[in-house]
Parts: C-alpha cells; structure tokens; sequence
C-alpha cells in the first residue's frame, strides 16, 4: 500500500480529501489514475474510491458506502 493511503482511517476515501496528501505531485489525479491501476485505489464512482488493502483486512460499512454513493439513503428494519 502506497504511504499516503495509510492516512486514511477509514476504508473509503473521496479525491476531495486525498488531493491535500498530493501537494508535491504536479499532476495529483494522473497519481491517483495509477493507484487505480495498480490495484490500490477501487473506484466506486468519480472521485470515490476503496482502499483494496483495508478492505480486506476489514469489514466494510456498506450502509455508510451506500449512503454516501446515493444519498439520502437510509436503511428499514422492517
């Protein structure tokens, strides 16, 4: 996994927040492109993206991923 996604705490993360992290890239989305390709970085929808390494060493929120690919959402118990 590539130092800058051990940042995250969570097992997703949008572009928005890891762009800050890329300051000494010229070009922060080619970097983020080549994360995707090697298999680092899951893209779940522009600018949303999985962290492949966290998402196997954990269980994922797919309730709070939901809501945040398609909000408002919400889950019934019923």
């Amino acid at each position: 996994m590539h130092s800058i996604l051990r940042f995250a705490k969570t097992a997703y993360i949008k572009s928005q927040n890891l762009k800050p992290l890329l300051g000494d890239y010229t070009n922060p989305d080619d970097f983020i492109s080549r994360l995707v390709k090697a298999g680092e970085l899951i893209r779940l929808k522009n600018g949303f993206f999985l962290i492949a390494e966290k998402i196997a060493d954990s269980t994922v929120p797919y309730e709070q991923i939901a809501n945040l690919l398609y909000g408002p959402s919400y889950i019934s118990f019923e």
